[in-house]
């Protein structure tokens, strides 16, 4: 009678092993297929962003290279500093 009792506590803590592990094996395998799902939309931001930057530089690169803005009438001093009247040489007094 103790040896069938002991035959079967063993078989049913196999039993529950086995649930256990099982369940152990499908957390896992979803938390992997939530990681590459992560990992894949953060990879496709970054090659969107790789993509808009590249654009935007292209389009850049299409504008002319000098488009600063012209003189607009005299410095108003209230706005502007005393480093507003400084002129360099060689700089383009066009503008």
């Amino acid at each position: 009678i103790y040896l069938d009792l002991q035959l079967s506590e063993k078989e049913h803590a196999r039993i529950a092993q086995e649930k256990a592990d099982s369940r152990e094996a499908l957390y896992q395998a979803q938390l992997i297929r939530h990681l590459e799902e992560t990992e894949l939309m953060a990879r496709e931001v970054k090659a969107k962003d790789y993509h808009d930057l590249k654009e935007t530089l292209l389009e850049q690169m299409q504008l002319p290279k000098n488009n600063a803005l012209g003189m607009d009438g005299p410095l108003d001093m209230e706005a502007c500093g005393p480093s507003s009247l400084q002129r360099f040489s060689g700089e383009d007094t066009r503008y």
